[in-house]
């Protein structure tokens, strides 16, 4: 079995190598409007957006009820005084 350290020297190599051949590879821009289009419509994309919103729906949710919390604290504060 090879050395850990012989293994990432060798893996550090190959990175370089691969970055050598790469690096002046563009992808195509129909390429990258499929690939695009195929996020924008897949499930995990769907989901992703529907999770989003219910965060958010929640937050709201939440600030509008703090602010409720707030004005009643305030106004209760307020009569006490009197």
């Amino acid at each position: 079995m090879e050395s850990l350290e012989h293994q990432k020297t060798e893996l550090s190599r190959i990175e370089k190598l691969l970055n050598q051949q790469l690096s002046q590879t563009t992808p195509d821009g129909g390429f990258v409007e499929e690939l695009r289009t195929r996020l924008l419509t897949s499930r995990i994309f769907e989901k992703r957006s529907m999770i989003d919103s219910i965060v958010v729906a929640c937050l709201a949710i939440l600030l509008t009820g703090l602010l409720i919390f707030s004005i009643g604290k305030f106004f209760h504060l307020k009569k006490k005084k009197r």
